[in-house]
């Protein structure tokens, strides 16, 4: 049995989503060279050759932002009316996210330019999994407020579509991206600062 609780406002799922955003923008900000996701292996090789600008873009967007979205995910789970499953699809999502960082750095950094196609490859797929998984964590953790739930929907349709392109390694569903992203970003951040606000569930003192 449980029972809500009041708390304060909790600043650590604000400040985590306020991290992750505020990560990705910087690493899409990072002057790089041109990459896409259907460069061949000869296109991968050439750019893997410890591109000082990749490092850092894959370190802001896997890295840091993989750690704030877990973050965040673990900071609001537990309050009213969300399932206690996200902690652990927040803990996968965060460790999906250092996989493409380890296989990225792996390629950027020039260590293995034999095989840096293969490791992109597994980069992409690694995302696109992990867009599958935060494609579920936003239905778990869909409220009825008008605005957030239509944003909810919105950003879980297209990052899951993206998230099969990139898993198939499919173009023109990949594509999607462009619009997944910034609703991810509009996303992390409305679920920061409005449900940690939510009241949390604790287990209930047993009857004596």
């Amino acid at each position: 049995m449980t029972a809500a609780i009041s708390s304060p406002p909790v600043v650590v799922s604000g400040a985590a989503a306020t991290v992750f955003v505020l990560a990705w923008i910087a690493g899409l900000l990072t002057p790089i060279p041109d990459i896409t996701a259907q460069m061949d292996a000869a296109e991968v090789d050439a750019l893997a050759s410890g591109s000082g600008p990749l490092l850092i873009q894959v370190i802001l967007v896997h890295g840091i932002a993989g750690l704030a979205l877990a973050l965040l995910v673990l900071a609001v789970a537990g309050r009213s009316g969300i399932p206690q499953t996200t902690r652990i699809l927040g803990v996968i999502a965060g460790a999906l996210s250092f996989g493409q960082l380890a296989c990225e750095f792996v390629v950027w950094s020039g260590s293995n330019p034999g095989e840096a196609d293969i490791w992109w490859t597994v980069a992409l797929r690694l995302d696109g999994v992990k867009m599958l998984v935060i494609a579920v964590l936003m239905m778990l953790l869909l409220r009825r407020t008008r605005v957030v739930a239509s944003i909810t929907l919105l950003a879980a349709v297209s990052i899951a579509v993206s998230g099969i392109g990139y898993l198939l390694q499919y173009p023109p569903l990949m594509l999607v991206a462009f619009v997944s992203l910034p609703l991810l970003l509009v996303w992390a951040a409305l679920t920061g600062w409005l449900l940690g606000w939510l009241p949390r569930v604790e287990p209930a003192a047993p009857k004596r």
